[in-house]
């Protein structure tokens, strides 16, 4: 009685403030790394100057703001938690000599503990998570730390509200309007489950257009997915594969995300439509007709799908009704570096984290948090085929760093890259099958037209990720800093050679060679004007690439009318210091910070138009044809000389020019040369070393 007595007397808001604090300390304690980290990264020797310079009364700063609201409130709803919990706990167990504040201190305590196990366990590559993984997750079978606090802590609960209950039925507290209350509750919910349910499978309408869906995979190497590829790696794209038309010799033709799409999407090479290099100012991009624009005026919805936006700015611009991506903008870089909390990850990939972390949730760019499932429960409340519709779609998950939550626990080093590359290939295969299995549930698999495909590849420093060896005929040319990645090497066949495949289901008017693959050299350029073919579109401006009807129709000549093109490809901006596998130092960052700038208006991260003559000073180019490639990569030490290399892509030995071809050379050569001077615009002179492209 004398406990029940003093529980009267407490006020109704004690222990309010030492919830408020104990959430404040979680708060601290989860940036302890990062108030390290900001101390070694550089922040103080220019890295935010030279980006940001000031971002109050910018979009930057507007989402920077939210974000900080957001991460108060959530950890403000902790203590709110933790308190309603002591005040629960004071009337289930009034027997216990315990006020409300040390119950507060109590759960505010436990469940911070099992927060950061849980934050161990499952985002082992998180900031606070990484040092204890191991430890939390070791022991035999399920009996590890973390299943053992959960359960602990699950007990604790369950004793807590048996309690409350037990306590309020003594002292008949529930009546007959609680039942009433709780069957009606009970109800509605199971009502609204079979509506849901209903709804998701409901039929879809019956059209007498295909979907046209486009589903691309980032750094799917063309051996890995095709029938020389280990088969446990990516068994549901290889059973894809097994009913579709594949081409065997397709090209990207710049092995990064955002120029490949373009490409992609407009059938033009990446000079004409001058997407030449990641994050460039939209305005500088000049597509075109898109494929979204064609299938727009045709009828079809347009929609556009992407799990990572941080490089490639692909959005609704690119002629697309709807675009289902993470916020665009510099705040992707940002927020998730400061969003790496235990609370943080805890919801993050709940429809409250949708709701209170934007630039978070479903978001690839935060690889230690990211939950491939989400994503594609994203797609799934996001798409619907009640009418025509081009999808475009790209998985990132198999893009460097290999990592996710929950996933692969191989090292990030060099040495370890292939087997965490193919750990990474195996998780967004299963990826790729839940969202086969998300267009079949709603009936977009019942009459369309499917192709996947890479952007690009990817090396992995193995030994025939280069046609020339290392350190031989190139010089000061480092070949083993290029043979990691894509977009670093025209010499690094896996880096530029991708996935290319078409499928038909159901009744779509598509002639299609079931289950063929095609050797015809082709590119990434080639689909845009493959399927205006197909769906009989016009555009406004000519395309770069060429139709692939004539091979799907294996029409006669088809292939030998391919034999002789000759397809371009090139590298991107690679800033000094900053590669994979490679722990980037504080003075790397700062000098790539330099070229780029932050839009007020809208976020984004943009290239300054003043360096980009310096962002393209240093890459290389190639011209293929057929088996034979020529290749123009600038010295190490001085970018205005370039080595000019002819050599095949069967591995046959390379060799160096040191004149410009003559009538007494072959003719393909002569013709590789000629390319290179007029479709990349390097001069005879640039070629043999003696001026600047």
């Amino acid at each position: 009685m004398a406990q029940t007595a003093a529980q009267g007397t407490e006020s109704g808001w004690r222990g309010v403030g030492t919830a408020a604090l104990m959430s404040f300390a979680l708060l601290v304690l989860s940036f302890v790394r990062r108030i390290g980290d900001m101390g070694t990264v550089g922040f103080h020797n220019g890295l935010l100057d030279n980006m940001l310079v000031d971002v109050r009364g910018t979009a930057l700063g507007r989402n920077i703001t939210l974000f900080c609201i957001s991460l108060v409130l959530t950890h403000a709803a902790f203590g709110l938690v933790c308190w309603l919990l002591a005040r629960l706990s004071r009337y289930a167990f009034p027997d216990v000599k315990a006020s409300r504040v040390q119950w507060v201190v109590i759960w505010s305590a436990a469940l911070a503990i099992w927060l950061l196990i849980e934050n161990a366990a499952m985002f082992p590559h998180s900031s606070l998570g990484g040092p204890y993984a191991d430890l939390v997750r070791a022991g035999p079978g399920v009996f590890n730390l973390f299943n053992i606090a959960t359960v602990l802590l699950v007990c604790a609960a369950l004793a807590l509200g048996v309690s409350c209950v037990l306590r309020a039925v003594r002292a008949r507290r529930w009546g007959r309007s609680g039942v009433q209350v709780a069957v009606t509750i009970g109800a509605a919910i199971c009502a609204l489950g079979i509506a849901v349910v209903y709804a998701s499978h409901s039929t879809p309408a019956q059209l007498n257009k295909p979907h046209v869906i486009i589903i691309g995979i980032d750094s799917l190497r063309y051996d890995v997915a095709s029938e020389k590829g280990p088969q446990s790696q990516a068994p549901n794209v290889r059973g894809f594969l097994d009913g579709a038309v594949s081409f065997s010799d397709a090209m990207t033709p710049l092995a990064r995300t955002f120029p490949a799409w373009v490409s992609i999407l407009t059938g033009r090479a990446p000079h004409t439509t001058g997407a030449i290099v990641n994050l460039l100012p939209r305005n500088l991009v000049h597509t075109g007709d898109t494929l979204g624009d064609l299938y727009r005026r045709a009828g079809y919805r347009t929609v556009y799908a992407i799990d990572e936006v941080r490089f490639s700015n692909v959005d609704a611009s690119y002629g697309f009704d709807q675009a289902i991506t993470p916020p665009i903008g510099a705040s992707d870089f940002l927020l998730g570096w400061f969003g790496d909390t235990p609370l943080t990850n805890l919801i993050v990939n709940t429809p409250l984290g949708a709701l209170a972390f934007p630039h978070l949730y479903a978001n690839r760019a935060d690889s230690v948090i990211y939950d491939p499932d989400e994503f594609v429960a994203r797609l799934d409340r996001n798409l619907r085929f009640d009418e025509p519709t081009f999808l475009a779609m790209h998985l990132t998950l198999a893009h460097w760093p290999y990592v996710w939550a929950r996933g692969n626990d191989i090292p990030l080093t060099a040495p370890d890259v292939k087997a965490a590359y193919g750990r990474a290939i195996h998780r967004v295969d299963k990826q790729f099958a839940d969202v086969l299995a998300l267009l079949e549930r709603h009936g977009a698999l019942k009459n369309a037209l499917v192709i996947v495909l890479s952007d690009h590849g990817e090396g992995l420093a193995q030994p025939d990720d280069l046609l020339i060896p290392q350190g031989g005929l190139l010089g000061e040319f480092d070949a083993s800093m290029q043979s990691l990645g894509h977009g670093t090497s025209v010499i690094s066949p896996h880096q530029y050679q991708v996935l290319l495949s078409m499928r038909t289901f159901g009744p779509a008017n598509v002639k299609l060679p079931r289950g063929a693959v095609i050797d015809a050299p082709v590119s990434l350029e080639d689909l845009a004007p493959t399927l205006a073919d197909i769906s009989q579109l016009q555009s406004r401006e000519p395309f770069d690439g060429r139709s692939l009807v004539p091979l799907l129709h294996e029409e006669s000549g088809a292939a030998e009318g391919f034999r002789n093109r000759i397809r371009f490809t090139e590298t991107e901006f690679n800033p000094r210091g900053v590669e994979i596998a490679v722990k980037t130092t504080t003075s790397a960052l700062v000098n790539a910070s330099r070229y780029y700038r932050v839009d007020p208006v809208t976020d984004h991260l943009e290239v300054r138009p003043e360096q980009l003559s310096n962002v393209l000073s240093s890459r290389q180019f190639a011209a293929v044809l057929g088996g034979r490639m020529l290749a123009a990569i600038p010295r190490d030490l001085d970018l205005t000389v370039y080595d000019i290399v002819t050599l095949g892509r069967d591995g046959s030995a390379p060799r160096k020019l040191t004149r410009e071809p003559s009538s007494t050379d072959d003719p393909e050569l002569i013709q590789m040369w000629q390319a290179l001077q007029g479709k990349l615009g390097l001069s005879p002179a640039a070629l043999e070393g003696d001026a600047k492209p």
